[in-house]
């Protein structure tokens, strides 16, 4: 399952620290981070994803080239990404496209406002599209059925929206 640290979750770094998240940063020096709340001991302000390895007590995988984490189990979210094999529809330049959902990938640090892109493909094609969360109009699930309601999603995830 693919997962991304939110406003309020509970992180644990290498070190054993645990921070409580207060928002997603962008990029900073080494990569993407959250801010965190203060901790007595602990005079940083930001976690960097690898450093990571705990949401809310589940323990997670940070996958380098996308810059997402892999969860090792289900990991409790009111509203969950799209995962692989989930099909989204998209507003394209064309209108609206469905894609079979193969990936998450997090913008790249020159493309600071782009924030959290989907990757997929058309069903009969396999060539790669590229979705911005914003662009999601409807999710169905390959495993699972939750309603989804594309206002309370792109607000759940508003920091990895990207710029509007």
């Amino acid at each position: 399952m693919y997962v991304v640290p939110l406003k309020s979750d509970k992180i644990e770094t290498k070190d054993g620290v645990i921070f409580t998240v207060l928002s997603f940063t962008n990029y900073r020096e080494k990569g993407p981070a959250v801010y965190v709340e203060h901790t007595t001991g602990v005079p940083s302000d930001a976690v960097y994803f690898f450093d990571i390895i705990k949401i809310n007590g589940k323990a997670v995988e940070y996958v380098p080239g996308p810059k997402v984490f892999r969860a090792a189990g289900a990991l409790e979210r009111r509203y969950q990404l799209p995962q692989n094999n989930d099909v989204i529809t998209w507003r394209a330049e064309t209108g609206s496209t469905d894609i079979v959902v193969t990936g998450l990938k997090l913008h790249k640090k020159s493309e600071l406002a782009k924030g959290l892109f989907i990757i997929g493909h058309e069903k009969d094609s396999e060539e790669k599209v590229f979705v911005r969360l914003a662009a999601i109009t409807d999710l169905k699930r390959d495993i699972g059925n939750d309603m989804f309601s594309r206002d309370k999603f792109l607000k759940y995830y508003d920091d990895y929206r990207g710029s509007r």
